[in-house]
């Protein structure tokens, strides 16, 4: 039986890799939590980090055209955004 409703706390992974072949990887203090709804599948996942060292990886990212449309426009947004 799938237990339902837990917390599961652990390391992001990058998805993608720098032109070196490595992953990316922000530095300092960072980390995911999910929400278990079963059948396989995440509630929710909510994501922190180390916003300096995060804002230079992206900045790498973009300058080596490894970001998505979606998450360029997003970066875009952020000076707007409150926080």
């Amino acid at each position: 039986m799938e237990k339902t409703g837990h917390l599961y706390f652990g390391p992001t992974p990058a998805l993608t890799r720098s032109a070196d072949g490595q992953p990316y990887e922000i530095g300092g203090t960072g980390g995911s939590w999910f929400r278990y709804q079963g059948n396989y599948q995440w509630a929710w996942q909510r994501d922190f980090f180390d916003h300096i060292n995060a804002g230079q990886v992206f900045k790498l990212m973009a300058k080596q055209g490894k970001l998505t449309p979606k998450m360029i426009e997003r970066l875009q947004k952020a000076p707007q955004m409150p926080g």
